[in-house]
């Protein structure tokens, strides 16, 4: 934010490339934040679907289901997806795993 608000003036941050970069830094710490609130829940459900996205590829859809104990509201966040290249059950389970572990959950 300091950057942005005292950086040069001809910076704009407006390519394809920062604007990508910027984008996956929010969707990191908006991730994070969903798995600091479900670890503190200690308990969750996973929700997983499949779809081909438009350029034909297989995409698996990770979303998490808990419920905060403190205010006894229940939440659903996506999490992330993940590229299903084999759509078996083993290969889904082990993508679904591996994006578990990879968040720490």
């Amino acid at each position: 934010k300091h950057r942005i608000d005292h950086g040069p003036r001809n910076a704009k941050y407006t390519s394809p490339g920062i604007q990508n970069d910027m984008l996956g830094v929010m969707a990191g710490l908006i991730q994070e934040q969903i798995c600091i609130e479900v670890r503190k829940a200690g308990v969750y459900s996973i929700l997983a679907d499949e779809s081909k996205d438009c350029s034909k590829v297989e995409q698996l859809a990770v979303v998490l289901k808990y419920v905060d104990v403190h205010t006894a509201t229940q939440h659903e966040h996506f999490l992330t997806y993940v590229e299903a290249e084999a759509q078996d059950a083993a290969s889904l389970s082990a993508y679904i795993i591996s994006a578990l572990r990879y968040h720490k959950l």
